[in-house]
């Protein structure tokens, strides 16, 4: 994310294979190219977690995505231009019975893997390898010990904090010359973790960690219990604002995105593969076509594909004439869909069309009226 500010506030870190500026995504759209691509491939997990939108009984007992299929999708995404596989797994990515010969498969192809873990089988032999595949990992780490017990089972704290010490201790984290790491860490932001989010982004902030915080969205396990309320989300998005401008001389490009901090970007130019080989605009959202009756590339180039890659031309106001629209792009299409019913709807916990972007933080940004 590079950031121009009149206080000559520094560039923020990006993380390898995840981070792409609105500049790469649009030319990547533009050309017709597929940037970064989001891959399941099994649905076990060694973990139930109160906020999980992907769990479910039946998905546990699916069989895995066959190595040879996976590859099959990894060659035809290749063909469109693919630079990083954003390696969510369904499950747990590490459970797939091929996990090392997949990730050895990107690397082949000159593809970055970023694998998502919850880290409780992670090992120092394994960090090594992936490290030396030139993986990027996110961990899991969704609060301090009594807070992750709650989220993800009792003892998971200390598996998990042991994963994040043997991959910095890889070099997962090293600090480069253009700010790049290989680390990411990924907390669920939900009414048990709300109170130490602050806490856990100033840590991770201090160890060159990538802070990929999202919400919990009411799918599959996640409830209306968890997700924190729209004045929550202004408190919390207000106070990581300062916090960063204030303590780590950070800018956000826009004060309001679909990750604190970060775009996903993946509206623009890239998609989500199932483990059943179905395609979506992004893992919150159901599948819209299946790789088993069309190519990648025909799916990409028809509808709902077709109109969301140009989503400035469909979206409704306020988003519609925001001046950060090109950096925000609406923020989370998945928080427009499930809550207004549709994807080019605005984001409704957006804090510049609701006025709450405190002032200090209007002044920061230039933002002298709210859309109205």
């Amino acid at each position: 994310m590079v950031i121009n500010n009149k206080n000559a506030m520094k560039q923020t870190y990006k993380l390898a294979g995840y981070s792409y500026s609105t500049e790469e995504s649009l030319e990547a759209r533009n050309n017709g190219k597929l940037l970064c691509l989001r891959l399941d491939t099994n649905y076990n997990c060694n973990l139930r977690c109160a906020y999980c939108y992907s769990y479910s009984d039946s998905k546990v007992k699916m069989e895995p995505m066959s190595l040879e299929d996976v590859k099959g999708i990894i060659d035809q995404a290749c063909e469109l231009g693919l630079k990083s596989i954003v390696y969510l797994g369904g499950g747990e990515p590490t459970m797939y019975p091929d996990f090392i010969p997949l990730v050895e498969y990107m690397h082949s192809k000159n593809v970055i893997p970023v694998i998502f873990t919850n880290g409780l089988l992670m090992t120092e032999s394994l960090a090594k390898k992936l490290y030396d595949l030139n993986a990027s990992v996110i961990v899991k780490f969704d609060g301090f010990e009594e807070t992750q017990n709650i989220l993800t089972g009792k003892g998971t704290f200390t598996k998990i904090r042991s994963a994040l010490e043997i991959l910095m201790n890889t070099g997962f984290n090293k600090r480069t010359e253009n700010n790049v790491t290989r680390l990411g860490a990924a907390p669920c932001i939900c009414t048990t973790n709300y109170h130490e989010i602050p806490e856990i982004w100033r840590y991770l902030r201090d160890n060159f960690i990538f802070p990929d915080f999202e919400r919990a969205t009411v799918v599959g396990n996640a409830t209306d219990s968890l997700a924190i309320s729209e004045e929550q989300v202004y408190q919390l998005l207000n106070n990581l604002m300062k916090i960063d401008s204030d303590e780590f001389n950070i800018k956000w490009d826009s004060p309001y995105t679909s990750i604190p901090g970060h775009s996903c970007n993946i509206f623009q130019s890239g998609c989500h593969i199932t483990a059943t080989q179905e395609v979506s605009l992004c893992p919150e959202i159901p599948p819209v076509a299946s790789l088993k009756d069309k190519s990648l590339k025909e799916i990409l180039n028809a509808p709902p594909f077709k109109e969301t890659r140009y989503l400035e031309k469909y979206i409704t106001e306020p988003c519609a004439s925001c001046e950060y629209m090109k950096e925000c792009f609406g923020g989370c299409r998945s928080k427009a869909y499930y809550c207004k019913g549709s994807l080019f709807a605005e984001d409704p916990y957006c804090i510049i069309a609701n006025s709450k972007l405190d002032e200090e933080m209007k002044k920061l940004y230039g933002v002298k009226e709210t859309v109205k």
